[in-house]
């Protein structure tokens, strides 16, 4: 049996707004682009729903108490589900130590993973924790790195092991045939959106026309959510970034990264980066 859960996944800056702001639009089906911050797809770590769907305050618990639940709590929201419920999530596909994977298969309807080149993703994620790129490279390439790693009822996140790059792109092309796993790289969202939003689409199993699908991309298009964050703000915009919507073009880091940081993520992410197409047989970066 199908489950209900749609996991939109990636690595932190890789596209998972833009997939969201497309499928809310695309459901929607309305003449106008959808609100801004009325976005499909909630955070699968977020405290407040661990904390509806398991009746226990997240605060009180340890990360590995909180992991070892979240299985549970992922197919009872799926079995509680009429059609597709759509969570994004950050972290890596994980194992808990009994073996079970947190994010359950019997659960799962599909899996869109979608990543980007972390050249680019790097420069982007520093604009978003408005840090300096070297402390962000550093992160990227941190072995088993974890997020929000404290316990804390102050934050609303819990505890997310993103781990590295590298790591986190193969976990989810890892994961089991069941999690129905499909890939997008975010420079074909931007070469070709007609035909990487259909065949996510497709993945998904929604029923919705050529016609459906383009005017979700056109009422999802970079330019457009700009528009509405200049106009109303975004509230998942973080206080200390000046704007969540940025440039959103592929390519940039060759103004932005200076050769040694540029360097020092192409030889750690080398091997995933070639296995998706960012780099040639000669391991230089290729514009795409």
């Amino acid at each position: 049996m199908t489950g209900n859960i749609v996991w939109i996944a990636s690595y932190p800056k890789s596209g998972n707004t833009w997939f969201r702001a497309f499928i809310t639009n695309l459901i929607a089906g309305s003449g106008s682009p959808a609100p801004i911050n009325r976005l499909l797809a909630e955070n699968g770590i977020a405290r407040s729903l661990f904390d509806a769907a398991t009746g226990i305050d997240s605060a009180h618990l340890f990360p590995e108490e909180v992991d070892s639940l979240r299985p549970g709590m992922y197919n009872k929201i799926s079995a509680s589900s009429h059609g597709p419920r759509f969570l994004k999530i950050h972290a890596a596909y994980q194992y808990l130590p009994d073996g079970h994977p947190i994010f359950p298969t019997k659960a799962t309807r599909c899996t869109i993973y979608l990543a980007r080149n972390p050249l680019d993703a790097a420069c982007s994620y520093a604009r978003f924790l408005n840090l300096g790129l070297d402390r962000v490279i550093a992160k990227m390439n941190e072995d088993g790195h974890v997020f929000n790693r404290e316990t804390s009822d102050m934050s609303n996140a819990l505890s997310q092991r993103i781990f590295n790059w590298s790591e986190n792109v193969l976990s989810w092309l890892g994961a089991p045939a069941d999690m129905k796993v499909h890939l997008i790289r975010y420079e074909d969202m931007l070469r070709n959106p007609a035909a990487a939003f259909g065949q996510a689409v497709r993945a998904i199993g929604l029923d919705k026309s050529e016609e459906e699908i383009l005017r979700a991309i056109s009422f999802s298009s970079f330019d457009t959510l700009k528009e509405m964050e200049d106009k109303e703000s975004f509230k998942e915009k973080p206080p200390q970034a000046d704007a969540f919507f940025h440039a959103g073009k592929s390519g940039g880091w060759r103004n932005i990264l200076s050769h040694a940081q540029a360097s020092a993520i192409v030889e750690k992410h080398q091997t995933v980066m070639r296995r998706l197409g960012y780099l040639d047989a000669d391991g230089n970066v290729l514009d795409l």
